[in-house]
């Protein structure tokens, strides 16, 4: 199952990265169609143009005259107060730390979606159960569901409506069976 978790947290932390070739091919699409129908959220199409994600990513998760819609970073959702580097981001730092792992040469705060389902990729990949439990427990489905309720609220595009729903499917299902594991 670890190994299971690495590839699904590492797929979904690509998918929800600004887009380029590497996470825009049919391939690609392929290994997120195969979690879709997994999960029970096939989607009927999920080929998408570069552009036409790069401009939906733009718009929903980077830039807008009034700023992003859905802000891709927990410190926006703990905190409560809608603002960047607070305490979502004191309390990834905390579990990298916890880790043994020091998040350095991001491009972008260590709160930021991406890199927080990779760093559950990484904790699956170790074997830390434990540690993944408390993770996904006390600071992913702290946040998640907030922005992916803002996502969905947005009137977002297709895909990553289904993104946030494939996500949100797996910390559940992570939630409640490393949980079992771990304790």
């Amino acid at each position: 199952m670890d190994h299971e978790l690495t590839q699904i947290f590492r797929l979904l932390s690509r998918a929800f990265s600004y887009p380029d070739q590497g996470n825009s091919s049919p391939a690609f699409f392929s290994a997120i169609k195969e979690l879709a129908v997994t999960a029970g959220l096939e989607n009927k199409r999920l080929s998408y143009s570069l552009p036409e994600l790069q401009d939906a990513y733009t718009r929903l998760f980077i830039n807008r005259a009034d700023g992003p819609i859905v802000p891709p970073y927990a410190s926006v959702y703990v905190s409560g107060h809608g603002l960047l580097a607070q305490e979502g981001l004191e309390q990834a730092m905390d579990f990298y730390h916890r880790a043994g792992l020091e998040p350095s040469g991001l491009d972008e705060p260590a709160d930021f979606l991406p890199v927080e389902l990779y760093f559950a990729s990484v904790l699956a990949e170790q074997g830390n159960l434990r540690l993944l439990s408390e993770f996904v427990r006390e600071h992913l489905l702290a946040w998640f569901p907030k922005f992916q309720q803002k996502l969905q609220a947005a009137g977002s595009h297709p895909y990553y409506s289904l993104l946030s729903r494939l996500t949100l499917f797996y910390l559940t299902i992570l939630n409640k069976e490393v949980f079992d594991e771990a304790t």
